[in-house]
C-alpha cells in the first residue's frame, strides 16, 4: 500500500523536528550537511501542502486521521473547536456559516474564497443538501458555549466520542485520622458512583428566503448567531430544569440537591446566605447564583426597610461575591446557588448543519432550510455542590 499524502507530511516534519532537536540539545550550529537536508524537508513540506490547498483538499479532508478525545473536561474559556480540530489546515478555522450558506444556496462567492474551497470537501446530505464542514460546525458549538450562563458560570464541557460516556463521580471521601508510631491504620469506605452521558438529540430548523440570503448585507453574522443563541438558551434551560428524560437532567430535578424552601417575598439576603452556607456545609464553595429577571429586580430594589428610609439594602458579602446570571430560563419562584464546575455538559464531537434548497417545500418556494442537530447530555456530578430556593413570591 502505498503510503498516504498524509503520513508522508508527518514522517518528514517529524525528521525536521528531530534534527532541529538533535542540534540545541549539542548546543552547537548546523552542519552544511543538516542545513542541507533541513532546507529539502521545509521544501517538500510546503509542496506538500501547496498541493493540499490547490488539487488535494478533498481526499486530505476525507482521510483525516481524527485524535482520540476523552475523559477531559474544557472549561468555559478553552474552544471545542480547538480540541477537536484534528489536523485540518489553519484556514479553515476562519470559515463563516452565513457566507458558506449564502454560497451554497446563490452561486455568490464575492468575498468568501474560503468557503468555497471548503465545499469540495462537502459531502452531501440524505435530502440532497451540503452538510458542514466539521470545523464550522464545531465553531458553532463554541459560539453556543460563549452565549450559555452556565457554561460562564463554570460549567465544564465533556466531549462525547461515542453516543455514550461514563465518568467516575465521588460520593463520600475517605476519612483521614492520625496515629501514633506503629500504629494501625484503619482502612475507610470511599463510595464511587457513575455518572452516565448519554447523547440525546436537539435539533432545530432555520428558514430563509434566498432572496434575504442574496441581499442581506449582515448574512455573515446573522446564521450563525441565530443558531449558536437558540442552542445556548436551550443548554441553560435544560442545565436548570431539564427533567433528564431524553434531555439533560438540571440542577432543579437532581438528586441530592440542598434546597431553601417557602423563601416568600424578598425583603432581604437571608434566604441566599442559607443557600451559600448549605452548599459550605458540604465542602463546596458556591461561585455564582442564577435568578430570574423578576426576582433580579426585587434584589435591586430592597431597601433597608427602616421607617421612611429609601436607602438601598446593601447585600453582604456572601451573596455580593458570587457572580451573578439573570436569565428568564429560571422560573420567578426558583434561584440556584452552586459550585458550577460540578455541573458537566457532554458534547458529541460534531454539530451536524445541513443547507438544503429541496428539502420540504424549499423548492417551490424558493427557500432554504437549515438544519441543526446536536447530540449530548448534561447533568449536576454532585448535588451537593447546588442549593435551590423555591417559593419565591
Amino acid at each position: 500500500m502505498n503510503e498516504s499524502v498524509y503520513d508522508q507530511l508527518v514522517t518528514k516534519q517529524a525528521t525536521l523536528t528531530g534534527i532541529v532537536a538533535k542540534i540545541a540539545a549539542e548546543g552547537r550550529a548546523a552542519t552544511d550537511e543538516e542545513k542541507s537536508q533541513l532546507d529539502s524537508l521545509k521544501a517538500d513540506v510546503d509542496a506538500i501542502q501547496k498541493s493540499w490547498t490547490d488539487n488535494g483538499r478533498r481526499a486530505f479532508l476525507a482521510g483525516l486521521q481524527k485524535p482520540e478525545k476523552s475523559n477531559l473536561v474544557l472549561k468555559a474559556n478553552e474552544s471545542f473547536a480547538d480540541t477537536f480540530k484534528g489536523q485540518y489546515p489553519n484556514e479553515l478555522e476562519g470559515l463563516n456559516l452565513g457566507l458558506l450558506v449564502r454560497g451554497v444556496v446563490t452561486g455568490e462567492w464575492s468575498g468568501a474564497e474560503l468557503e468555497r474551497k471548503a465545499t469540495l470537501s462537502t459531502n452531501l446530505s440524505s435530502a440532497g443538501g451540503f452538510l458542514v464542514p466539521e470545523p464550522l460546525s464545531n465553531r458553532v458549538i463554541d459560539l453556543a458555549r460563549n452565549r450559555s450562563y452556565v457554561v460562564q458560570a463554570g460549567a465544564g464541557t465533556v466531549p462525547m466520542t461515542s453516543s455514550t460516556l461514563d465518568i467516575a463521580k465521588l460520593l463520600s471521601d475517605p476519612t483521614v485520622s492520625w496515629y501514633p508510631e506503629n500504629g494501625t491504620i484503619a482502612e475507610t469506605d470511599v463510595t464511587f458512583g457513575r455518572a452516565s452521558f448519554k447523547a440525546n438529540k436537539m435539533a432545530c430548523v432555520v428558514r430563509m428566503s434566498n432572496e434575504l440570503l442574496e441581499d442581506a448585507a449582515n448574512v455573515q453574522t446573522i446564521v450563525e448567531n441565530a443558531i449558536a443563541s437558540a442552542i445556548a438558551l436551550e443548554l441553560d434551560r435544560t442545565a436548570i430544569v431539564g427533567t433528564g428524560a431524553g434531555q439533560p437532567l438540571g440542577v432543579v430535578n437532581g438528586t441530592n440537591i440542598n434546597t431553601v424552601t417557602s423563601v416568600g417575598t424578598l425583603a432581604d439576603y437571608d434566604d441566599f446566605i442559607d443557600a451559600v452556607f448549605a452548599v459550605r456545609g458540604y465542602n463546596f464553595e458556591p461561585n455564582a447564583a442564577m435568578y430570574s429577571p423578576t426576582t433580579g429586580k426585587k434584589l435591586a430594589k430592597m431597601v433597608t426597610g427602616l421607617a421612611s428610609d429609601l436607602t438601598k439594602l446593601v447585600p453582604p458579602a456572601d451573596f455580593a461575591n458570587l457572580q451573578k446570571y439573570v436569565t428568564p430560563q429560571v422560573g420567578d419562584t426558583v434561584a440556584i446557588v452552586g459550585q458550577w464546575d460540578q455541573y458537566l455538559i457532554g458534547l458529541r464531537s460534531q454539530l451536524r448543519i445541513e443547507i438544503s434548497r429541496q428539502a420540504d417545500t424549499a423548492f417551490m418556494k424558493d427557500q432554504s432550510l437549515i438544519r441543526a442537530v446536536w447530540r449530548g447530555d448534561g447533568m449536576p456530578i454532585n448535588g451537593r455542590a447546588f442549593a435551590v430556593m423555591s417559593g419565591i413570591s
